[in-house]
């Protein structure tokens, strides 16, 4: 088959895909009643058949871009899922935002406002475009590969454990709404055993995406973090709704409602991704082969360098940190952490944290960056999960306050949030700085720069990019969406 006629049957391929991901939407869009005003962007009133028309041309136009922009992507089941709910952010913001207003001769002020209004389209084209990018990859191969039952075992039981610590963090006196999703007055054996159940299969589907990987553990950290918040639109937001109440609750207030479950499916996610990572390696050392390296240094001598590294990248991030702090005033709040209440104590803490999660950053991320721009995508990552797990979680339980597990609480912490960002931009630079600093005489200079850029493309070819696009929609849009008043 000639170039061309690949290519052609790539592009037919992906707009099937659309049409899938249409089907998902359009009943969503039907159950709330938006079907019907799809007709007025080629018509003067509301229909419901050429609603359903120009929304189902549309999405495959939608899906031939998709398979256009991901032609050169490694067709990963991950990948492609990750890459899809991405690529639905960013249909929300051309179609709602931008090109729904044009055609219907209204102003577009990309607003607040206008975000909130069209706050439940932004999760049907998450749907969409995760559901497009499964579809893809079902129709683009022969035989999909499918995951192992070993694989599956060990997504399960990460699960399971993951499940237990989201659950025991987010517990409100017994509790375990947050993570089970259940009406918030079910509480006892039943709500843990539903967290339990939820979190065994969720680890299975999340070992059916990921297969086998081949990154670091960090990677896995925040492929799990946004697989949480996957589970959160479609679980929490979606498929439970519908089954207990028949609806779908994708209003701004009732997505603000739920904002503890989206801290729980976060936390869940991040546990989930690196506890199966860990499982994975764990399996392959005491029943695979494991491959010889020419490597000469040992496991404990690179974890030690890991280690200084990244204890060195924390306290650059964490002088970045800082600034921010002392905008805010909020040094004698960590100074509380150890019994203090002075800034200077408060400044000894900050960066003795920012050196421990440094530290952390260095076993996590080893190896992971390929140039600036993946070590800023890797390190806000790391950043803003520690923004989840630390002054949303941890830091209150500590100080002894009753936790802010709400959109609003989140939208008062967005100091917070920019800091814990410049923090994980300054450690992820910094720290492959010291990476490309060190070059081993035993290997040549021509073969680490040649791996270098096999990691570059692996990289660009996997869900990474998708992944770090997906933290800032998280981050940065939600809260505020869902924060502010409506």
């Amino acid at each position: 088959m000639i170039r061309s006629d690949r290519l052609a049957a790539w592009l037919l391929t992906g707009a099937l895909a659309g049409l899938v991901g249409g089907v998902v939407l359009a009943l969503a869009m039907l159950n709330l009643g938006m079907m019907a005003s799809m007709a007025l962007i080629v018509t003067a009133r509301e229909s419901l058949g050429v609603g359903l028309l120009v929304h189902f041309v549309l999405s495959a136009v939608f899906g031939v871009l998709f398979a256009a922009l991901v032609r050169n992507q490694a067709r990963r089941n991950d990948a492609l899922v990750f890459w899809g709910l991405a690529y639905g952010a960013v249909v929300w913001f051309l179609d709602p935002l931008t090109l729904y207003p044009l055609t219907a001769g209204e102003p577009v002020t990309w607003s607040l406002a206008a975000a909130q209004s069209s706050f439940d389209l932004l999760l049907g084209f998450l749907l969409y475009g995760a559901t497009t990018g499964l579809a893809l990859l079902v129709l683009s191969r022969p035989v999909v590969r499918r995951p192992s039952l070993t694989g599956i075992g060990l997504g399960a039981a990460a699960g399971l454990a993951s499940a237990a610590i989201a659950a025991g963090l987010l517990n409100d006196q017994g509790r375990t709404p947050a993570f089970a999703a259940l009406p918030s007055d079910t509480a006892g054996p039943a709500a843990w055993l539903a967290a339990l159940v939820i979190g065994a299969v969720a680890g299975a589907g999340f070992a059916a995406l990921a297969q086998r990987p081949s990154d670091s553990s960090g990677a896995g950290l925040v492929r799990g973090a946004m697989y949480g918040f996957l589970l959160w639109v479609v679980l929490r937001l979606t498929i439970l709704p519908l089954i207990l109440d028949g609806g779908l609750p994708w209003s701004v207030a009732a997505a603000a409602e739920a904002y503890p479950a989206l801290l729980a499916y976060l936390v869940f996610g991040g546990v989930l991704g690196l506890g199966y990572q860990w499982l994975r390696k764990l399996w392959r050392v005491l029943f695979d082969e494991v491959d010889s390296s020419d490597d000469e240094e040992g496991v404990g001598t690179r974890g030690l360098r890991a280690l200084g590294r990244g204890i060195a990248a924390g306290v650059v991030g964490g002088l970045l940190f800082t600034y921010v702090m002392v905008q805010v005033g909020a040094l004698r709040g960590v100074a509380g952490l150890m019994g203090g209440d002075t800034e200077i104590a408060g400044l000894v803490i900050h960066l003795f944290i920012a050196m421990l999660f440094g530290a952390a950053y260095g076993l996590l991320f080893r190896r992971q960056s390929y140039d600036a721009g993946s070590a800023v995508g890797w390190g806000v990552s790391f950043g803003f999960f520690l923004w989840i797990l630390g002054p949303q979680i941890l830091m209150p339980m500590l100080l002894g306050a009753t936790p802010a597990w709400s959109a609003a609480g989140a939208a008062s912490l967005t100091a917070s949030l920019v800091g814990h960002l410049a923090y994980g931009a300054g450690l992820g630079l910094t720290y492959h700085w010291f990476e490309t600093r060190h070059n081993p005489w035993w290997i040549a200079r021509r073969q680490a720069d040649e791996a270098r850029l096999q990691r570059r493309r692996e990289s660009l070819q996997s869900a990474a990019p998708a992944l770090w696009a997906l933290v800032l929609v998280v981050g940065l849009t939600l809260p505020v969406i869902l924060g502010a008043p409506a």
